[in-house]
């Protein structure tokens, strides 16, 4: 299997040294299966993957960081939600001739352990549209915050989107494989605390 998607994951930009900054919201482990979509670019995996990744935030605002192999990006989490956003350029065998970016998108939603032990320990099928149990203090159910044993949150329920664009696609004095001009695979994400 290639893991050239996980690669991209993990090291969209320049990868950083220091600590995430913000308030730490655990450790996850995060597998992705593919959903829908495709890449002819055989160095992109449409296949099943994991990575670890670090969660961090700001209390007092919606910002938010993810870190992946030690390299910290920006976020932001609403205190239910989380999305975040890379962009960098790449280099693929069979795109040699050509510029191409790989933009990956995530968002999530984090799911406190009463959240998750009302979807009976499974992911909502829509956990970005309304599949997410709301806040119901008579239910027992809190949203994901911090807590004296530290922040509660158990699962990420989401999908993550890869999508890799030829950024001179209109320049015409390139010779731009096809496959290189543009594809979207879309993943479910699943992670849980580490």
């Amino acid at each position: 299997m290639k893991h050239v998607a996980a690669m991209a994951v993990c090291c969209l930009a320049a990868c950083a040294r220091t600590p995430p900054p913000g308030e730490p919201m655990g450790s996850w482990n995060v597998q992705l299966v593919p959903i829908d979509g495709q890449c002819a670019v055989t160095e992109v995996s449409g296949d099943a993957f994991s990575f670890d990744l670090v969660l961090t935030r700001d209390p007092e605002t919606d910002a938010a960081w993810v870190t992946l192999n030690n390299y910290t990006r920006t976020a932001t989490f609403d205190g239910q939600y989380f999305s975040s956003e890379g962009e960098a350029a790449r280099v693929f065998n069979q795109c040699s001739q050509c510029s191409v970016r790989m933009v990956e998108t995530m968002n999530f939603a984090v799911l406190s352990r009463s959240q998750f032990n009302a979807l009976m320990s499974v992911c909502p099928l829509e956990p970005l549209d309304g599949g997410v149990p709301a806040p119901n203090e008579d239910a027992g159910i809190t949203a994901p915050s911090r807590t004296d044993q530290g922040f509660d949150g158990v699962r990420l329920c989401g999908e993550l989107v890869m999508t890799l664009r030829s950024v001179n696609s209109d320049d015409e004095t390139t010779d731009c494989a096809s496959d290189c001009q543009g594809c979207t695979v879309r993943y479910q994400l699943q992670g849980g605390r580490r």
